[in-house]
């Protein structure tokens, strides 16, 4: 994968997994016969955004997976779950709408999944979808991949969050 940078440089970035990881970042002339003046500089390599670069990968390996059984989810899930706290094929649901976003180029996917919610008649506050995201990063198991730079939206569903929509995606067929 090459992103093009500014003054005539160009990044290659290999990736690996199921899970996007970044194995070499590679910084290059884009026309080999004329080296942009100045050569590399330091400037050049604080412009590399890996998480574009990872952003624009999910946007082409998007999961394809059927979304039945999704808004049944949200609708059937309490805003107001008590002690035992919201349910993990809920949570899973709105991590996929979270990464969904995140691969739209959203600036803002807390708002786009509490508005998402809000349609299909959930009004959760933008806090509670915060909360609960943050959450599903720090569970045990995890739903949700951290960022890839602190403070940014970022991360992708883990292995267990997409059995967890693999699971209810079968049940909906049967």
């Amino acid at each position: 994968m090459e992103i093009d940078l500014d003054d005539g440089w160009r990044c290659s970035f290999t990736l690996s997994g199921d899970q996007p990881i970044v194995t070499e970042v590679r910084l290059f002339a884009a026309d080999p016969a004329a080296v942009p003046e100045g050569g590399l500089t330091y400037r050049h390599i604080r412009g590399i955004n890996i998480s574009d670069a990872l952003i624009a990968h999910g946007a082409r390996n998007q999961d394809t997976s059927s979304r039945r059984g999704y808004a049944e989810i949200i609708r059937e899930e309490p805003l107001r779950p008590g002690r035992r706290g919201h349910d993990q094929r809920f949570v899973a649901v709105l991590c996929h709408l979270y990464v969904d976003a995140i691969r739209r180029g959203s600036a803002a996917p807390i708002n786009d999944v509490t508005d998402k919610l809000h349609t299909l008649g959930k009004p959760f506050s933008k806090q509670t979808v915060r909360l609960l995201i943050h959450r599903a990063r720090t569970q045990d198991p995890p739903l949700l991949t951290p960022s890839i730079t602190r403070g940014r939206a970022g991360g992708t569903l883990t292995h267990y969050a997409r059995e967890l929509l693999a699971d209810e995606t079968t049940k909906g067929e049967a």
